[in-house]
């Protein structure tokens, strides 16, 4: 009983501005290109605050048309915001496996000025073959991982499910479909603790 009291108290806690529109949330759209065509690749968006402790703040698959859209908001201790990009444009590759082949990152910091200026929906096409790219594996692969973990077992990771969750579905100025199954994975675990421990006091 004390454990479904206590999680009950947590969700309660949650301050109530966790479910109003904050003129702070932002999007970031534009176009992958690799050497000026469009590509396909795969963004994750964070908050860049500590190596360990970054807030996943959005994540899309990029078609063979390059255009993306990312949804966020700004955090209280958030500076800028990081766009880590996986993709396949390094020199010397055809377009065949450009497209195909996706295993280099690249980053591309923005700062929260920059979104002040535009008004919260910055315009921002990336050409990848002037950016500097790593190899993906493992450190992306863990990192997005650590993300994930981050997000369903932090008691910060809450507000950021509730805020997110509530936000997109609201027919605000900026809206979008409940984008991802990270979404939804984080906000179902959180969910399922709750009756996990309501279980426990009744039986």
């Amino acid at each position: 009983m004390n454990t479904f009291l206590l999680y009950c108290i947590i969700l309660l806690a949650i301050s109530k501005n966790v479910f109003s529109y904050n003129i702070s949330n932002f999007k970031i759209e534009g176009v992958l290109k690799c050497k000026g065509q469009p590509t396909r690749g795969k963004i994750i968006m964070v908050d860049d605050n500590l190596d360990f402790w970054d807030i996943l703040l959005d994540e899309v698959q990029v078609s063979e048309s390059g255009e993306f859209e990312l949804y966020g908001w700004e955090n209280d201790d958030c500076l800028n915001i990081n766009i880590i990009i996986e993709h396949g444009c390094t020199k010397g590759r055809s377009e065949e496996e450009i497209q195909s082949n996706i295993n280099v990152y690249s980053e591309f910091p923005i700062s929260l000025s920059a979104l002040h200026k535009h008004n919260y929906e910055l315009n921002q096409d990336f050409e990848l073959r002037y950016m500097k790219a790593h190899r993906s594996w493992p450190q992306i692969h863990i990192y997005r991982h650590w993300l994930y973990y981050l997000q369903t077992n932090s008691f910060k990771s809450l507000e950021t499910i509730f805020r997110r969750h509530y936000w997109r579905a609201r027919p605000v100025k900026i809206n979008r479909k409940v984008s991802s199954s990270i979404q939804n994975k984080c906000y179902f675990t959180h969910i399922f603790l709750l009756l996990v421990s309501l279980f426990n006091c009744i039986f």
